[in-house]
């Protein structure tokens, strides 16, 4: 598949099974990509990752990883009971 297939097919794949999300980001040293949509640097680190824009769609179609994947740190402290369900995390610093 040449790059234009490959993106073709990541928008199939999101259009089918994410509502039509996903981010895809370049940065100085590499590419990133995932489906559905980015709120915030979490999301970024638990996206995949590759040095050129093939590599990172191949991934994307091979993986359907997704922001919706796993546990986020919020969600752990949630869990555990150190996350006030009524306060926002930030505010947990400023005490």
């Amino acid at each position: 598949m040449n790059t234009q297939e490959k993106m073709n097919e990541v928008i199939k794949i999101a259009n089918e099974e994410f509502d039509g999300h996903f981010t895809l980001m370049k940065f100085t040293t590499n590419w990133r990509i995932t489906y559905g949509t980015i709120y915030d640097r979490e999301d970024i680190q638990t996206s995949i990752e590759a040095k050129t824009l093939d590599e990172v769609l191949d991934k994307a179609i091979n993986s359907r990883n997704s922001v919706y994947d796993g546990l986020r740190m919020s969600d752990v402290l949630k869990l555990i009971g150190r996350f006030p369900e009524n306060k926002d995390w930030k505010q947990l610093t400023d005490q």
